[in-house]
């Protein structure tokens, strides 16, 4: 499978979920939940999540009830919330783990040096509503620890812009703890033979013992460290090898020291060869991690993680995954969308490369998305993608130095 074909395969993976009988057993928090005839079914719930509710949820209710159920008839709000909380979010966060175990298929992913799947892996803070449940749960943060405030935790593959993992959790969850999931994570999806697995972490991540797990398991890393993590590493001149003993094994690790243009030196730690990472190459693969924060303003700006439309723990997880699953399929579209920007501008010569402009796509996808992926004919299904792309790709932007 091609990356320009990931989208039909999610689409019909969230058709069969959405289309399956067993949806109301599979989602039920408790045994009498959804066993009545009720209007709002599992798969109402189910498809109004998935839509996204960024404007009143009302007026959302609304508009969901005329554009999928075809009727004018509505329920109040009061009656979805009643009826949300019954539906468990581990249902939508399976169908993102299947958007990234569908994208790890793709046969023409792209690796650097042809043979690294590079992960970039970071934690960010994700506001909440100061509401008792919620801070029961995920704690708080601040000057006076008032601010009910949850620890969001990607794993990125920075090359081909893909989530591959990620977790909401309480504050006080360790990020280093978070890293662990997610490279064990990615140690369970199948390996391309000659494919390694290489993880970029920021300086809040580094420990011996991390570090020493990750050599353990076969893995490979590039972290930058902090100053005074270890005195071994403060006293390398440029690049050599510094030996630590962790639990009565040695391991080597080698350490890099990169001079900034304002003079400030950035210590990278790595078990990397020299004759697979050049000194010259060390800084300009740690910076491929900077795609992680790029991908941190789409999820939270573009995609408005935070604004969240429950103010229960089950609600806000609802919405948290149907947010890490569309942020997969606009990465799918993307594909699609940049390749018909690369086709139509074949022959030209333009000053600077296009890419698909994402805040248009996130836009037209949020107006037409689940119309296409709900279309049960497979032909029109394509029609209606095919459609949607090349409305995209009228629109594309400039990549600028």
């Amino acid at each position: 499978m091609l990356r320009i074909q990931l989208t039909e395969r999610l689409a019909v993976k969230f058709q069969a979920l959405a289309n399956n009988e067993e949806l109301p057993s599979l989602a039920r928090l408790h045994e009498k939940d959804f066993t009545r005839n009720r209007f709002l079914t599992a798969r109402c719930i189910f498809l109004l999540i998935m839509r996204g509710i960024r404007i009143s949820l009302q007026l959302a209710i609304d508009d969901f009830m005329e554009d999928f159920m075809s009727i004018r008839d509505s329920v109040s709000k009061q009656a979805l919330s009643k009826a949300r909380v019954k539906f468990d979010p581990d249902v939508i966060r399976e169908l993102f783990r299947g958007s990234a175990e569908e994208f790890n298929k793709c046969t023409d992913l792209k690796l650097w040096k042809d043979t690294f799947r590079v992960y970039a892996i970071d934690g960010s803070d994700v506001a909440l509503e100061n509401e008792p449940e919620l801070r029961d749960y995920f704690g708080c943060s601040g000057s006076k620890k008032g601010a009910t405030t949850g620890m969001l935790s990607i794993c990125h593959d920075v090359e081909n812009n893909y989530m591959m993992d990620a977790s909401f959790s309480p504050y006080a969850t360790s990020e280093r703890d978070a890293a662990r999931d997610h490279i064990d994570a990615i140690m369970s999806l199948p390996t391309n033979m000659g494919t390694h697995n290489l993880f970029l972490m920021d300086r809040g991540y580094p420990s011996a013992e991390l570090m020493a797990e990750l050599i353990d398991k076969n893995q490979f890393f590039l972290m930058r460290v902090r100053r005074k993590f270890n005195l071994d590493f403060d006293a390398v001149g440029k690049d050599e090898e510094v030996s630590l003993l962790i639990n009565n094994k040695t391991y080597r690790i080698r350490v890099i020291k990169i001079i900034l243009s304002t003079g400030e030196v950035e210590t990278l730690a790595t078990n990397l060869p020299p004759d697979v990472l050049s000194y010259e190459e060390a800084g300009e693969l740690y910076f491929c991690r900077w795609k992680i924060e790029v991908k941190y303003d789409s999820i939270k700006n573009k995609l408005q993680l935070e604004n969240f439309s429950g103010r229960t723990v089950v609600t806000v997880m609802q919405d948290f995954w149907a947010t890490m699953y569309l942020a997969n399929l606009v990465s799918s579209v993307a594909f699609q969308t940049n390749y018909a920007i690369e086709k139509k501008n074949e022959g030209k010569i333009n000053k600077y490369q296009q890419t698909t402009n994402e805040s248009i796509l996130i836009h037209k996808l949020r107006r037409n998305l689940y119309r296409c992926l709900l279309e049960p004919d497979e032909g029109k299904r394509n029609i209606l993608f095919s459609e949607l792309v090349e409305d995209i790709a009228r629109h594309p932007q400039q990549i600028k130095p």
